[in-house]
């Protein structure tokens, strides 16, 4: 939740207030417990690391790699996303997107 705010602010759609502001909501719920942090399972880095060799054509971040390798071991069905990158690569497995950059303007949310 660091970068999106931080592209939003850089495409002048946000400014430094409403970034920050984003980012200290995303800390505070985490303090509430209204977001788990969880330890990476086990073989997640190694995971990660064959998404990014075997999607050449997708050009995943570290990052973008470690989220979709954890939505797998997860086995989780939707992930939400506005990178491009990651969202094709999401298909691949099958992990269903729920798009929050627009483009599926219309349709229904979760």
């Amino acid at each position: 939740m660091r970068c999106l705010p931080a592209r939003r602010r850089r495409a002048g759609n946000a400014d430094r207030n409403t970034e920050m502001l984003v980012f200290a909501t995303l800390q505070d719920e985490v303090r509430q417990g209204v977001l788990l942090c969880r330890p990476m399972p086990e073989g997640t880095a190694a995971a990660a690391l064959n998404l990014i060799s075997m999607a050449p054509e997708a050009p995943l971040s570290t990052l973008d790699a470690f989220h979709l390798a954890i939505a797998g071991a997860i086995q989780a069905e939707l992930l939400a996303g506005a990178d491009r990158v990651t969202i094709k690569a999401a298909a691949a497995p099958g992990i269903g997107v729920v798009r929050f950059d627009g483009a599926d303007a219309g349709r229904p949310r979760c």
